[in-house]
């Protein structure tokens, strides 16, 4: 008996299942993948969105730590700063970063920047001299310091009063084990304008009394800000340049060898927005930074909106108290909290959060939806983008006196703190 074989028919039909079944395998297993890609990309946003968020909001906390409220938010000149125990009548300024127009803290068309400053609570050091340009620092050197670094020096005075004076590190030697030189950076400004108060050091008495009375506190500066940055070479460069991805970048204003020190903090972060609140402004302002198209600037004319850095009525100090009338105005001093918005994109492009025909900018355009007073503004390729908000209280600025720890004599030993008693704080740095 003949054995029978396949027709052609049936040859076709065999094929025809086949390739059915690989296909929707193929459909199946590429369907997979990219949900588990999307996957990959969804928890890369929350990562990078929560490791800026806690790096933000953890120094945020300790902003105007040990130091006078109207020094914390840089908003621009603030060309009359009271500073408690400065010889009578005697007027600082606060510079910090400069801004051309007022105004290059809030933007309506990009990223905002953030800008404060706040006392290390774990750096001390006791100061064997003094001079106008020039200090040397007792103790080894535990943690370096850097050209750009401020340093708060406090001495203990005649009738029990403190004075202190802010400056700029320049340069540093160490001639031996147990000394660090440090040249001061020169004022470029006024005498007495923070922080480059050289002058302060001559002027007052109690500085050159030597270690027994004189410390040095490390203040430290964070300036956060979004650029983007060229992955190959990690320069700086304008947005959308190919091969480029958006940082959170911090600057605390340090050098090393001539060139600025920056941190990358996380990756992806395409936008940041800040908002700052005063609570004990007048209903309807207590806000500043939130109203669509709107600019925070810095206004000298009145109370109620952008930042008053120039108030007729006199600047809140250390002894204003909680319910002067002082504490309603818009000045940076007076800021109780500080409203954050991070918008953070998926690392590779894909299919996009928000539908290209759809409300964003409904040209059909990627886009960075809109958060605080900034409107939905062009974004780069096909990201997927979400935003994350936070508010964060700032109660150092309600501080009533100058905080000034105690530091047990051993700090920079293994005998700190040891044993039946302590005189102080394990600190030093």
């Amino acid at each position: 008996m003949r054995a029978r074989g396949f027709s052609l028919v049936e040859l076709m039909i065999s094929v025809a299942i086949s390739l059915v079944a690989v296909a929707a395998g193929m459909v199946l297993l590429v369907g997979s993948q990219r949900w588990f890609q999307s996957g990959v990309d969804d928890r890369a946003v929350q990562e990078n969105a929560r490791g800026a968020m806690d790096e933000i909001t953890t120094n945020l906390r300790a902003a105007g730590y040990g130091l006078e409220p109207t020094f914390t938010f840089d908003m621009g000149l603030i060309a009359n700063v009271p500073m408690d125990r400065l010889p009578q009548g005697l007027q600082a300024r606060f510079g910090g970063y400069q801004c051309a127009d007022g105004t290059c803290r809030d933007k309506i068309d990009g990223p905002d920047e953030l800008v404060f400053y706040s006392r290390d609570p774990l750096w001390e050091r006791d100061v064997a001299s003094v001079g106008s340009n020039a200090l040397t620092l007792v103790a080894p050197r535990l943690t370096p310091l850097e050209a750009g670094q401020v340093l708060q020096i406090m001495c203990y005075g005649s009738a029990n009063q403190w004075a202190w004076a802010y400056v700029t590190v320049s340069s540093i030697d160490t001639p031996n084990p147990g000394n660090i030189r440090v040249t001061l950076q020169a004022p470029t400004g006024q005498p007495y304008d923070f922080p480059t108060q050289n002058a302060l050091l001559t002027g007052q008495p109690c500085f050159s009394a030597g270690t027994a009375s004189v410390k040095a506190f490390k203040i430290d500066r964070y300036r956060y800000y979004v650029q983007a940055v060229d992955d190959s070479t990690g320069a700086q460069v304008a947005w959308e340049t190919p091969g480029s991805r958006p940082y959170l970048l911090l600057d605390q204003g340090l050098q090393d060898g001539g060139q600025p020190v920056l941190r990358p903090i996380a990756p992806d972060v395409e936008d940041l927005q800040v908002a700052y609140v005063y609570s004990e402004a007048a209903t309807g302002n207590q806000v500043q930074g939130t109203t669509a198209g709107v600019q925070v600037t810095a206004n000298v004319a009145g109370d109620d909106t952008g930042f008053n850095l120039a108030p007729t009525i006199g600047i809140p100090t250390f002894s204003t108290p909680s319910l002067d009338p002082l504490r309603t105005m818009h000045h940076p001093a007076n800021v109780r909290a500080v409203r954050l918005s991070l918008t953070v994109r998926t690392p590779r492009a894909g299919v996009p959060l928000v539908p290209q025909n759809g409300p964003c900018l409904g040209n059909g355009d990627p886009c960075v939806p809109a958060a605080f007073n900034r409107p939905d503004v062009a974004g780069e390729g096909s990201y997927r983008r979400v935003e994350f908000e936070t508010t964060v209280y700032t109660r150092n600025l309600e501080t009533r006196l100058p905080v000034f720890p105690q530091y047990d004599p051993n700090y920079a030993t293994a005998n700190c703190c040891t044993g039946a008693s302590c005189a102080g704080n394990c600190g030093g740095g």
